[in-house]
């Protein structure tokens, strides 16, 4: 067991406390617990304790990065997006255990709520999710379904790592592409996603290059895929 957790167990005199947590109360009362005693910690704090939190909490302090410049990014890789994909604006959270779950990371990468849930720390899981909703959607209307569902978004990241390099931050904007369709044979299906992604990739990469550094030595191959 991590030496804070026995150290967290042994002083509060309950031996077990974090699988007690995490094994016998059901997802709601847990939810319930852990709101209660926010409220009880919150109705201690003052003013003074917020600003010091928000000066001092890694998590919580606004990003270097120029709003404008942001808006500039969003608006050139949405301007390069396949008519196939659908832009999406996600919620700030997704369900507890996407990213650990989903793509197999620490759970410790992502920030963890209160209410069962955690701050958006990858948003191609939560594009997976989607896409595995849509697609459930499609196959049952029609269990022979091929019709392909491709979704983008522009979203903020939250991890909870704690980087080394001053210039590795805890939160920034990222732009995610996911499709999801039917296997039919050969690699037809993520072939033509790759297509489509790499196509995409190409359009926004090569305009805020030339519009930043006046870069002008990237150029487009063509590439044959059987599709």
């Amino acid at each position: 067991m991590d030496k804070i957790l026995e150290r967290i167990e042994r002083e509060a005199g309950i031996p077990g406390l974090a699988s007690i947590l995490a094994e016998r109360l059901s997802p709601t009362d847990l939810q319930s617990l852990l709101l209660e005693v926010y409220r009880v910690r919150t109705d201690r704090a003052n003013p003074s304790l917020v600003l010091s939190s928000y000066e001092e909490n890694r998590f919580v302090r606004p990003s270097t990065v120029e709003p404008a410049s942001l808006l500039r990014w969003r608006s050139v890789v949405l301007s390069h997006l396949p008519q196939e994909f659908q832009p999406l604006a996600l919620s700030p959270v997704c369900p507890l255990g996407t990213s650990s779950v989903v793509a197999s990371i620490d759970q410790n990468w992502a920030v963890a709520t209160a209410r069962n849930t955690e701050v958006v720390s990858d948003s191609t899981n939560v594009l997976a999710l989607e896409c595995a909703l849509r697609r459930r959607g499609l196959l049952l209307d029609n269990p022979k379904s091929t019709v392909a569902v491709h979704l983008a978004t522009s979203h903020r990241l939250l991890r909870g790592q704690r980087y080394e390099k001053p210039d590795q931050v805890p939160h920034f904007d990222s732009f995610s592409l996911c499709s999801a369709g039917r296997d039919t044979g050969n690699l037809h299906f993520e072939l033509s996603a790759l297509k489509l992604t790499f196509g995409s990739t190409y359009g926004y990469f090569s305009t805020m290059l030339d519009r930043t550094f006046r870069f002008t030595s990237l150029r487009r191959t063509s590439v044959r895929i059987p599709v």
